[in-house]
């Protein structure tokens, strides 16, 4: 059996997150925002209000930004219509919100610490996370078993989205 052991996202401290954050501390971090600065990189909104001149979105539209942007921690912003991706609106807004991030930090854990193919089987804690969440999927469409810990209060959620013939959640 493979063991894919991941951080806890309540610690806030995934792969990715450590290597920027040594980035940043060791000053080569490729992207800084001048100070004072609003927190955030990542995250959903809805567009409340548009330009004359914009064509592709309409108001009530999710949008993301891309390229990712500093500065999503806040009520209202302010932004040019090409800095933004429409988003549909028929996924949660959790995964929207962390679409640029949460999933590819769960490819990159798949792919990059050990070679995993179908029949496989990984097991990580902090399986509710959003980066839990992804891993579960990569490994059900992968054939990839999954053993998945999880808070007993939610359960029946994880459940539903890892159960199918190549992937086991059994609630102890």
């Amino acid at each position: 059996m493979k063991v894919l052991d991941k951080y806890l996202e309540e610690e806030k401290e995934d792969v990715t997150r450590k290597k920027n954050k040594m980035k940043k501390e060791r000053g080569v971090y490729p992207v800084r925002p001048p100070v004072p600065a609003v927190g955030g990189y990542e995250g959903v909104g809805e567009i409340y209000a548009l330009g004359s001149a914009v064509r592709n979105l309409s108001v009530g539209d999710w949008v993301i930004p891309l390229p990712p942007s500093f500065g999503t921690w806040q009520t209202y912003v302010v932004k040019e219509a090409n800095a933004l991706h429409k988003v549909r609106k028929d996924i949660p807004m959790e995964y929207a919100a962390t679409v640029t991030a949460n999933p590819l930090t769960a490819l990159l854990m798949m792919e990059d610490f050990v070679k995993l193919t179908s029949g496989d089987v990984i097991v990580q804690n902090g399986a509710t996370s959003m980066v839990g969440q992804s891993i579960i999927q990569l490994a059900r469409i992968r054939g990839i078993r999954s053993i998945n810990i999880i808070r007993d209060s939610v359960f029946t959620y994880v459940h539903q989205l890892a159960y199918e013939k190549n992937s086991h959640t059994r609630h102890p």
